[in-house]
């Protein structure tokens, strides 16, 4: 298999990504993308809130030599939020030149790496779990994006591997990595719902012949439809709405994939119904 190297980076992660592809036997690289632009550095804070604290010293000092009001609290107040945004901006730019600096995302035949800097991560689309949260921001009622982050949660491993905007191409890598998670666990998923298996994802779980919750279910017959509000998942029956307590899509593990399932069993037992 040809390593796989993109112009600028740096060559000792592109290896690394390329022994983790090959250990988890990941396949060949369809898409790469690379991690955006570095945060800024705070440079400029740090230079406002010297500039600042170096004012109100003088302002103190020549206020107490002629007995008059200066300015020494005003340009104290504004040295200390100067110092919060230093500290927060250059907080996120070291965290980006530790972890992101040179990484990349790469999707491959049958999963994906993670390219951070200090250690990539690969895992497969057969086997991982993930949580998606969208935040929608808005500013004066005007929505100015939309945060995207991805939580993986992989088989043996005890803590989540999350991503989000930081690596370009968000609105294309995002659905090519669920996609491509359904195509390799819906095939699995039926086969264990023929063997008589009951599968979950999360608080949801569906059989061979029903779709059911923690607290409520109803035969694949009587199920109309599956509905998204307000970035939660209703399930419709014949009696009713099933009883989900308001689940938020973000809190339940590969809902593509239940979708996707939820879909296909609910025209096989109940074509005439409402998609």
């Amino acid at each position: 298999m040809a390593e796989t190297v993109v112009p600028g980076e740096d060559l000792d992660i592109s290896r690394r990504i390329e022994e983790t592809a090959r250990r988890e036997d990941l396949g060949a690289v369809r898409s790469v993308y690379p991690v955006g632009q570095r945060p800024g550095s705070g440079v400029w804070a740090w230079v406002t809130f010297g500039g600042l604290v170096i004012a109100a010293v003088i302002s103190g000092v020549t206020g107490a030599h002629s007995g008059t009001r200066h300015w020494d609290g005003f340009f104290g107040m504004f040295a200390v939020f100067a110092f919060i945004i230093a500290t927060g901006t250059s907080t996120r730019g070291w965290q980006y030149n530790r972890k992101l600096a040179g990484g990349r995302l790469e999707l491959r035949e049958r999963g994906l790496v993670i390219g951070f800097r200090d250690r990539p991560v690969g895992l497969r689309y057969d086997t991982v779990r993930v949580q998606q949260k969208l935040v929608r921001h808005k500013s004066n009622g005007v929505e100015t994006g939309t945060s995207h982050t991805y939580t993986f949660f992989l088989p043996g491993k005890r803590i989540p591997v999350v991503i989000d905007h930081s690596f370009t191409g968000v609105l294309q890598w995002g659905p090519q990595i669920q996609q491509a998670i359904v195509n390799a666990q819906v095939p699995i998923v039926i086969e264990r719902l023929r063997a008589g298996e009951k599968v979950e994802f999360g608080t949801l779980w569906i059989t061979a012949t029903e779709v059911g919750t923690l607290v409520d279910s109803a035969p694949w017959g009587q199920v109309t439809k599956l509905t998204i509000s307000d970035g939660a998942v209703k399930l419709h029956s014949t009696k009713g709405p099933l009883n989900l307590r308001a689940k938020p899509i973000k809190d339940i593990p590969n809902f593509f994939v239940f979708q996707t399932l939820f879909e296909h069993l609910r025209q096989a037992h109940n074509p005439t119904a409402a998609g």
